[in-house]
Parts: structure tokens; sequence; C-alpha cells
């Protein structure tokens, strides 16, 4: 991409959501110090000691570790190595744990441009120089009701950073079935979120209910085409013009170098259009910056969530959920279920047997041989491991194995606890009773 043309209609709303990704970008991966100690500046480092032939390599292996499909220590460590490969895939998986404890997801291309500091073409420095360029044309076109032709490299890589939803499209990733039918079943990979390794390293006090259902509408929008960061609260350039956008770009950049207000005017002032001198008033600017702070917290609530982030009354959603609308939310849930399997009866039937095989060969921990399997832990030569990988790498439903551990009831099973004479209206007691089926609703 060398040149975007904007029509002058569009162009302000456009470069909005440009300059608005811009500033979210430089929010999620913090000041320039902090890039430092991070992990950013030390894996892009690292990479640059791997001799230039063997970079293609390890560049592939970290792409995969940063995709939601994987597994970061799986993929760095899953065959023998050298030792000078084992000592290098120890340094690279060092940085990269330190990268995803400080940063939500993020593909590879995205953390070594925010490792290129000060260079890269995303710096707010460079962003600010953009703007003011952008804003001359677009007060000289204005007048002569032309189109906008944008060369500038770093509006081409903020659009990129649009339209490709850069900050968002490596939270979640969207495994398709085989189409059956008006239907095509799918599977959601938040690397570990969604497995059975996640709940075990996972703190267990907390219900990751809201955490799942969070990353499950950010994986809708994104099939839908839609940017999830059109919902993060506190956006800095909403409802406002063009001309009204340098003071919080100048906040960015005096943020990102954490300089005072004297150091800033006296590094900046002059490499600026002399007209937008005014612009550079330290009381705006500063009134930005608790902004910037709002609007970073929103950014991490909503790309990196944890269970404290939302409310006490949404976690007891379940608790206070009248025991018939309870009742049927999980019918309706299960006899979809219950459809799934008869539409791929010769699939499940297969998972019966196996499950019957399994049960045999281990009574007393075969949910736990099950979760095993489904992580990969145990990469045995075993035929009922064989027949696992056999089975579930067809899966046509794209439900997750545990799901067939027993923990799901049998219709006749479903019936009898809701439609029997002894059914319990108990609040608690249907909690209790369908707490393994929360998942699904």
């Amino acid at each position: 991409m060398k040149e975007i043309v904007l029509k002058l209609s569009e162009a302000e709303n456009v470069l909005r959501e440009w300059f608005e990704a811009g500033i979210a970008f430089n929010l999620i991966f913090g000041p320039l110090h902090f890039r430092k100690e991070s992990g950013l500046v030390h894996l892009r480092k690292c990479l640059a000691k791997i001799p230039l032939a063997l970079r293609p390599q390890y560049y592939d292996i970290l792409e995969k570790a940063f995709s939601p499909r994987h597994n970061i220590l799986d993929i760095l460590f899953r065959n023998n190595y050298d030792y000078d490969s084992l000592m290098l895939r120890g340094q690279l998986y060092a940085y990269a744990e330190c990268l995803t404890k400080n940063y939500p997801k993020m593909p590879l291309k995205l953390l070594l441009t925010a490792a290129a500091t000060p260079h890269s073409v995303l710096e707010p420095k460079k962003i600010i120089h953009a703007y003011y360029k952008v804003r001359t044309e677009l007060e000289r076109n204005s007048r002569q009701k032309l189109n906008i032709t944008i060369v500038d490299p770093t509006l081409i890589a903020l659009c990129k950073l649009v339209s490709e939803r850069q900050l968002t499209s490596n939270l979640v990733d969207i495994e398709y079935g085989n189409p059956q039918g008006k239907m095509t079943p799918f599977r959601i990979h938040s690397f570990d979120l969604f497995t059975n390794k996640y709940r075990r390293l996972s703190n267990e006090k907390f219900s990751l209910d809201q955490v799942h259902g969070h990353f499950i509408s950010i994986a809708h929008k994104l099939a839908l085409g839609r940017d999830p960061l059109n919902e993060v609260s506190h956006p800095l350039l909403k409802d406002k013009k063009y001309t009204q956008w340098a003071p919080i770009l100048h906040a960015l950049c005096r943020k990102h170098e954490n300089s005072s207000q004297v150091e800033y005017y006296k590094k900046y002032s002059k490499k600026f259009p002399l007209k937008y001198k005014h612009e550079f008033d330290s009381n705006s600017i500063n009134h930005q910056i608790e902004k910037l702070n709002k609007r970073y917290c929103s950014l991490f609530r909503f790309l990196k969530p944890s269970p404290e982030n939302f409310s006490q009354n949404q976690r007891n959603a379940l608790k206070t959920t009248p025991p018939e609308v309870m009742q049927k939310m999980i019918v309706y849930h299960m006899i979809m279920f219950y459809f799934s399997l008869i539409k791929n009866a010769a699939w499940y039937i297969k998972v019966r047997d196996f499950m019957i095989s399994l049960k045999m060969s281990y009574p007393q921990d075969y949910a736990s041989k099950l979760f095993a399997f489904s992580s990969g832990d145990e990469c045995m030569d075993d035929t009922l491991y064989n027949s696992f990988n056999e089975i579930f790498s067809a899966n046509p439903v794209g439900l997750f194995p545990w799901m067939f551990s027993g923990l799901l009831p049998e219709p006749m099973e479903l019936m009898t606890h809701y439609f029997s004479n002894k059914k319990n209206k108990d609040i608690e007691h249907i909690d209790k009773k369908t707490s393994p089926l929360e998942i699904l609703i």
C-alpha cells in the first residue's frame, strides 16, 4: 500500500479512527521507559543476535507462539534441540512470558513495531508530525473540494492498524468446521482461556463466565467485520473536529517521553508549523493527560480483562435469575447440544465407544486422562490416545472433548430433573445441579 486516496467528505471520520487507533497503540504498549523494561526491547535485541539464515525459522516459531491457537511453551519446546538452540529458546520464552504478563495478546509484528522505539513509524512524535501534515492538506483542499492523497508512512501504518484490526485480531481465532446445511460449526481459540489447562492454572475462586463471554463477544464482532475497540469507553477524539486533535496528541507524546512542559516545548516547538505554535499551551495538554489515563484503563480492562473487572451483580446473575427462566435457558441450550449430536450421529457413536474404552482402561481417573489427552500433556504412543486424536481431529460439532466426559446430562436425565414430579425450584439447588452447564449459557 503506497498511497491512499480519501474523499474529502469522508476524510475527517476516517482519519479520526486512524488517530484513535494510534493513540490506543501507544497507550497499550506504554511509555518509552516501560517498553525498555517490559520485555519488548529485550525480545528485539535477542532476535537481532540470531544469524540471518536462522531468523526466518525463529520468526515463524514466535508467530505461532503468539497465535491464539497455540501455547508459547508448547511451541518453543515442542521437540528436542541442541544446547545452543535450547538456550536461545529459553531466552525467547522468558521474554515472551514477560510480554504476556505486561500486555494484552498481540501479534508478533505489532510487538516488534512497538519494540522498535524510538524509530517506529507509530511513535507519538511521528503521529503528531503526520497529523500536522494531513491537517495542512485538509485545510488547503477544503477550499478547492479536492480529495486527500495519503503517502505518509505513519498514516499508512495507522490505516493498516485499523483495517486489519491489528489491536484485537490476535485476541481470538475462530476455527470453522465443515458446513452442515445452513449451519457451520466453529471453535473459538484464545490461547488457553477455553481449555482445561487454563482452568488448572487460573485462580479457581473466581468464575470465568464473564471473561469467556467477553471474548466470545469480541470473536462475534470480528467475524462480522466490526472493530471491537469502538465499544471501549472514554474515546479521546469522539465528536471532535480534526482541528481539535492536537492537544491530545501532544499529551500522548509528552506522556510517552516522560517530558516536563518546558522540556517538551523546547524540543518540539520549532519542529511543527509556526501557525500551530499556540497548541503547545501547557494547560490544555495537562488536562488531556488525565483523559489519557482513563482511556488506558478502559483499554486494558477490555483487552486483558480479569474476573475482578466485572461487577458483583454480573457474577451473581445466575443466582438472581428466576428458576423458571434458568430452566428454559438450560433446556434450550441442551436441546441445541442434542441436535448437534443427532445431526452427527455416526461421529457421536465413535465418541461414546471411545469413552467406554477410556472408562474401562482408567476407571478411577478417566476424566483426568481425557483432559490430559485434550491438552497434549501426555503425547504417548497409546492406542487410546491415537483413537482420541483421530476422533477429535474430525470434530464436526466444535465442542471440546471434556464435554463428553459425563459432565453434561443425557436427554433422559435432563428430562427427569426438570419435568419429573420431584423437580426442585429452589434457585440454589438448580444452580448447583447445573453448574457444569453454565459455560453454555
